[in-house]
């Protein structure tokens, strides 16, 4: 609380509140850190126990490898969603500044022809 409220003091409202938004999450994603660790190290030593030293051990590294190639797993298809929806989005925004494009130029046609009636009533 008394960061938050040096940190708007120091930088200004909005500042301060973005200063103290990251440190919270660097705290929360640190405690989150230590918590699976322990977590690791406590399976890791049941697993030691209840199956001898070798056996536990190799059972908490095949563990271990499961979780990470499941988040990596995770992480990849969310990076091949984000592509997709990327690639959707430059088609949308290509097909808006045709359309735009096309507006433009009947609008400058317009104009020009307008323009050219205007000239031909003045003069003839």
């Amino acid at each position: 609380q008394q960061n938050l409220v040096l940190d708007r003091w120091s930088h200004g409202d909005e500042t301060g509140l973005i200063h103290q938004f990251f440190y919270v999450w660097r705290e929360f994603t640190c405690a989150q850190y230590e918590l699976r660790r322990r977590s690791q190290t406590v399976q890791l030593l049941v697993n030691e126990w209840a199956e001898g030293s070798d056996r536990g051990l190799l059972h908490s590294s095949y563990r271990t490898w499961r979780e990470l190639a499941a988040q990596e797993l995770r992480i990849r298809l969310h990076d091949e969603e984000r592509r997709r929806y990327a690639t959707h989005m430059e088609g949308q925004m290509k097909s808006l500044q045709q359309r735009k494009d096309a507006e433009l130029l009947r609008a400058l046609e317009d104009v020009e022809r307008r323009k050219k009636d205007t000239t031909r009533s003045e003069g003839g």
